[in-house]
């Protein structure tokens, strides 16, 4: 699965690890080139969130109070979501840059190998995947102040995908984000429109493709992953969806969008919409 990731899905992966206990003793101090190699590797092996808590710096206030009273399912489907979601990165990775400055130590990384996820879009010459890494010294312990992938692919038109997670940008100016980033704004508009009444039940994953012509979402195709009611069901939600807002005009030309969507009892996440100038793919 071609796994696509917006601001919001990116910083679960961070609040995720506010609902693990806390208390796994630290590794010593080590060189920093040495850490990364050693996270990286961690991020493919760890079969746990709790296996990746030392990496990070100590989770904010507002990060636990987000989950604070979350029910045990919403926990569960974060944290695999999260696991899930650290194998878009590299398992090994080749270091373009690295540079010291105002106590953290950034690195700017290519992979070693194209991670699983991505190696399909990767035939075109065009393809790119390029990250940013940036490593904090708290206590006597490197860790993991910013780790951010940004992918190009070109199989359903040029598409970007970020992902990860990258403090300084997500603290920047919120309120003039919609306006950098008229597709988030747009995505954002869109999944209230599918979440508003939500009423499944369960467990589900489906993926889904369509257009956004008129203010209505037309070409609509859903795939489940498993019980094959549940794209039925998905497809139904979107065909009678009411209000569909109208692409923004730096839109026009990318109408169509792919959106994922998994459940569990009274738990959903939306991953998506991302939009691109041809029709997408579903990719389990």
């Amino acid at each position: 699965m071609f796994l696509r990731s917006r601001k919001a899905l990116g910083l679960s992966f961070a609040l995720a690890l506010t609902l693990m206990k806390p208390g796994l003793a630290q590794e010593p101090a080590e060189a920093p080139d040495a850490f990364l190699k050693r996270y990286f590797e961690t991020l493919h092996s760890a079969k746990t969130l709790e296996e990746l808590k030392p990496f990070y710096p100590n989770i904010t206030a507002k990060e636990e109070d987000m989950f604070k009273n979350a029910p045990a399912e919403m926990k569960k489907m974060v944290e695999q979501l999260a696991l899930g979601m650290c194998k878009q990165e590299p398992r090994t990775v080749k270091i373009l840059s690295k540079e010291d400055k105002n106590g953290k130590v950034y690195f700017e990384l290519a992979p070693d190998e194209i991670p699983t996820e991505f190696k399909k879009h990767s035939t075109d010459k065009r393809f790119s995947m390029k990250g940013s890494v940036a490593l904090v010294n708290e206590g006597g312990k490197w860790k993991v102040y910013k780790d951010h992938w940004q992918v190009k692919t070109y199989d359903n038109g040029e598409m970007k995908v970020s992902f990860g997670r990258d403090p300084d940008k997500e603290d920047a100016e919120p309120q003039s984000q919609s306006q950098a980033n008229p597709e988030s704004d747009y995505g954002d508009k869109l999944r209230k429109v599918f979440t508003k009444d939500w009423t499944a039940k369960g467990k589900g994953a489906v993926q889904a493709i369509f257009k956004v012509s008129n203010g209505t979402l037309v070409e609509i195709t859903a795939d489940a992953k498993g019980d094959k009611s549940q794209a039925e069901f998905i497809k139904s939600l979107m065909a009678n969806a009411k209000s569909i807002p109208e692409l923004p005009k730096a839109m026009e030309e990318r109408p169509y969008g792919w959106m994922q969507f998994e459940w569990q009892d009274d738990s959903y996440c939306v991953n998506g919409p991302f939009f691109g100038s041809e029709p997408q793919k579903i990719n389990w």
